[in-house]
């Protein structure tokens, strides 16, 4: 069986990571917070009425604080000092998700900004795909999520099949659900629109070709008539090719990821894990050396604790639960019994 392969740290790897996260947090994430914790003050009001907490908007506040402490401590090279601050920064930053329900990209973005430098590179790749779903075109995201899989130890190539089909549907794959059902409603009414001029150009005719004589092209357009009508025609045509492949490419996309299970994602967390070739540690091992902290795996099946993956290459293994954690859950609790894509309802928790 092929050996998943290793990299060593290099000197620069510090570097690297100071201006990953600098640029992304002094950079465009700036404005964003500030909207963040804005729009939660202004709220303030009517969370009091109602009475709800207000414990959001000191923790992002606290964390903020402890973040901004953890880098300057890190900066003089009081690095025990400074995981002391990111580890606070941490509890507040989680404290506020899950307040706030765990669907604010950028605080999820904040969240694997802290484990990455904490040096959880498994966490913080999790955190970067889960903030994912919600700004997937974030450039500093993107930026910070390459510079962290940089950083893993295991390389694993991709499947050249598998690459070619995501390369011809990268938009399914990079845009999100929202904005491909826009695109399909926009080409569908596009279509009706269309039809109803086609039928409505016959019944009109007749009352077009009252317009007086200077206007004589547009009466040719609107009436279906001479040159307005080859070039009616010609536009009808490619706006009605072209809504087609919207809407068919666009509606497929969206009925694909509502209608089929799929594989959901998954990263490892754990620092290594021995994958075995079935859902007990009694089965013998897939692969020579164990699998890293940060690789991303999609899960098949979920059996007795245990997860069913894919790897990147195509090489399939079984790897014990607590080890990953599955994007867009909380990470594994030991529960009864539980189905493919649901989280059974007692003992659902995060770690």
């Amino acid at each position: 069986m092929q050996s998943t392969g290793r990299r060593r740290g290099s000197p620069r790897t510090a570097t690297k990571l100071d201006s990953a996260i600098r640029g992304a947090a002094a950079g465009r994430m700036a404005p964003m917070m500030f909207l963040l914790l804005f729009g939660i003050w202004m709220a303030q009001p009517v969370v009091a009425q109602s009475g709800l907490t207000v414990g959001p908007v000191a923790w992002l506040t606290e964390a903020e604080r402890h973040f901004a402490a953890g880098n300057e401590l890190a900066g003089a090279g009081r690095d025990a000092e400074a995981k002391q601050e990111y580890r606070a920064a941490l509890l507040r930053y989680e404290g506020a998700a899950e307040a706030l329900g765990r669907s604010n990209g950028f605080l999820l973005y904040n969240i694997g900004n802290t484990y990455l430098r904490l040096g959880d590179v498994g966490r913080a790749i999790l955190h970067y795909r889960e903030a994912q779903r919600f700004i997937t075109a974030d450039p500093n995201l993107r930026q910070s999520l390459r510079h962290a899989r940089s950083l893993r130890r295991d390389r694993i190539a991709p499947d050249a099949a598998g690459s070619v089909l995501r390369l011809v549907f990268l938009w399914h794959h990079a845009w999100p659900l929202q904005l491909r059902v826009i695109l399909f409603l926009a080409a569908a009414n596009l279509l009706w629109l269309l039809a109803l001029l086609q039928g409505l150009g016959a019944v009109l005719g007749t009352a077009f070709a009252a317009l007086p004589r200077p206007l004589a092209r547009l009466r040719e357009w609107l009436a279906g008539t001479g040159t307005g009508q080859y070039v009616r025609r010609r536009v009808a045509i490619a706006l009605l090719a072209g809504a087609c492949v919207v809407a068919v490419a666009a509606g497929g996309s969206v009925a694909t990821e509502l209608l089929s299970p799929g594989a959901d994602a998954a990263v490892i967390v754990a620092p290594e894990v021995m994958a075995r070739r079935g859902d007990s540690d009694a089965y013998e091992p897939s692969f020579v050396t164990p699998l890293h902290a940060g690789t991303e795996l999609l899960v098949l099946e979920e059996r007795n604790d245990w997860f069913h993956v894919a790897l990147a290459d195509g090489r399939r293994a079984w790897l014990p639960a607590p080890a990953l954690a599955v994007v867009g859950r909380r990470e594994w609790r030991p529960r009864g019994s539980w189905r493919l894509g649901h989280e059974a309802a007692s003992g659902a928790g995060g770690a």
